[in-house]
């Protein structure tokens, strides 16, 4: 869960639906609106997840920055 909304781009490409985050450099796509909502949640996980796993030296200073701003922007992890 966030402590505040990710503002993201949103617009529809062909058949396709998309959502970009330019600031986390993340895009989800899908057929429908709820395919690429959870296609960007499973990049958003994946991104969050493989930064917390990574010491910060191991890091450019733009994925440090990304890793910052995404843990403070994590109010809780629900587990499904």
């Amino acid at each position: 869960m966030l402590k505040f909304p990710l503002r993201c781009h949103f617009e529809k490409e062909d058949d396709f639906y998309v959502i970009q985050s330019e600031m986390l450099d993340i895009i989800g796509t899908g057929r429908s609106e709820e395919e690429a909502e959870q296609s960007f949640s499973q990049e958003f996980d994946f991104l969050y997840n493989r930064l917390n796993e990574l010491n910060d030296d191991q890091l450019s200073v733009k994925l440090r920055m990304v890793k910052s701003f995404i843990n403070q922007m994590i109010d809780k992890i629900e587990k499904l």
